[in-house]
């Protein structure tokens, strides 16, 4: 599993700038990373995140059962979906490599 990956598992896919800069400084603890690595951050999260986005819509689609009665998804779907895009907002409206590159 990659490390971006990790970052979002752990976060249950919700971006949050200042923690995912905690973690980065304390994996660079064990290893420092490449500048290329640094620079392409940003697009590895944002694909671990529309692949996710992906995931779960596909679920959605083909899953038997996956509505309620009412023809509507269960809540805690849509509250995925909200965190899914809301992180990938916040990740495209960021620009923290600088901070990595001391």
């Amino acid at each position: 599993m990659s490390w971006p990956k990790r970052f979002l598992d752990i976060t249950e896919f919700a971006f949050d700038e200042p923690t995912f800069v905690e973690f980065v400084d304390a994996a660079q603890e064990a290893a420092y990373f490449e500048v290329a690595e640094i620079w392409l951050l940003k697009q590895m999260l944002l694909l671990v995140l529309f692949e996710r986005f992906a995931e779960r819509t596909g679920q959605t689609l083909h899953a038997d059962g996956a509505t309620a009665a009412n023809g509507k998804a269960p809540e805690g779907h849509a509250v995925e979906m909200v965190r899914l895009i809301e992180s990938i907002r916040k990740l495209s409206d960021s620009d923290f490599r600088l901070r990595f590159l001391r």
